[in-house]
């Protein structure tokens, strides 16, 4: 019936972007390896893994700091964009919606670096 079909649409598209999806997974993780290893500042407290890295998607890489508008500003002024994850608490919002994507796949290098150089030069 019209369902089988709709089924095998939906098949074929996950068996495309599955090999994509492990690719990016991947990717993401070797983003926040980076992050975890590079940035050594004293006021900015990285997320903890437990699990090991491979039980994470990073699909956000959350760093917390006392005086977080100062970062946030200081990484704005070197083109480093952040978003501060749930500015209105999940239980204060009218419905729960994903905010952004926070760990891109397809940062280069250099921009990796560059995020690592900017938190460490930070005066905080």
């Amino acid at each position: 019936g019209p369902n089988s079909r709709l089924d095998e649409i939906q098949a074929a598209f996950l068996r495309a972007k599955l090999p994509v999806l492990d690719a990016d997974n991947r990717r993401r993780r070797e983003i926040a390896a980076r992050y975890r290893e590079g940035i050594r500042h004293p006021a900015v407290d990285l997320p903890r893994v437990c699990g090991g890295d491979l039980s994470h998607v990073w699909h956000l890489f959350v760093v917390r700091t006392s005086q977080r508008d100062s970062l946030q500003a200081h990484l704005a002024a070197r083109g480093i964009g952040t978003q501060i994850h749930y500015p209105v608490p999940p239980h204060h919002q009218t419905a729960y919606r994903s905010l952004f994507e926070g760990l891109s796949p397809v940062m280069a290098d250099a921009e990796i670096e560059a995020v690592i150089a900017a938190v460490s030069d930070w005066p905080g």
